[in-house]
């Protein structure tokens, strides 16, 4: 890996994020946490948000991975250089101020996943203005932490498997687009 991560800055026009927040036309529910989609439970000691997903065959997702593809695969190029088959799932999130909305350390990789394949590469899209308190994204302290990422439309990727978190919102709402692309398990 030569890089850890890789940011765009501004990359995403508020236009589109805009968009992205109305994509969501159900209500949002809380977000939980678990091994695979059929064990999962509320926890709110690991977490509290407000989710909505995007299946991998909707017409949303089909639509956001038009969008998010290019930054995975130039990413993936730059730095990474996994073998991805596809995407998984897109999630809006929302982190709440009225219950210090937040997500404690986690990975995204689903390592107990009965599968051929599992999430490779996370993405992470702003979609916020940066008016609101707390809600810092941030890598276990063991790497280094990637700076002014709280511009609205600005996108990181990262590997599946880091050590990352969203500490309590005190003040507003932070909103964001969370998806994860996947490959063949790894070895």
């Amino acid at each position: 890996m030569r890089s850890l991560w890789h940011v765009w800055q501004e990359a995403i026009s508020p236009e589109v994020c805009d968009q992205i927040q109305a994509m969501p036309n159900v209500p949002l529910k809380e977000g939980r946490v678990g091994i695979n989609q059929e064990k999962t439970s509320l926890d709110n000691n690991i977490r509290k948000s407000d989710i909505s997903g995007f299946p991998y065959n909707s017409d949303e997702a089909i639509a956001l991975n038009r969008l998010v593809e290019p930054f995975i695969t130039m990413a993936n190029r730059e730095n990474f250089g996994f073998r991805l088959n596809n995407f998984y799932e897109f999630q809006y999130t929302e982190y709440n101020e009225r219950n210090e909305g937040f997500y404690g350390w986690h990975q995204d990789i689903q390592w107990l996943l009965d599968s051929e394949s599992q999430r490779k590469l996370s993405v992470t899209i702003q979609l916020s203005d940066d008016d609101y308190e707390g809600g810092d994204f941030e890598f276990h302290k063991d790497l280094a932490q990637p700076s002014n990422i709280r511009r609205r439309g600005t996108v990181i990727v990262f590997p599946s498997f880091f050590y990352h978190r969203v500490t309590p919102v005190t003040k507003g709402i932070r909103k964001a687009l969370v998806g994860w692309y996947e490959g063949e398990c790894f070895a």
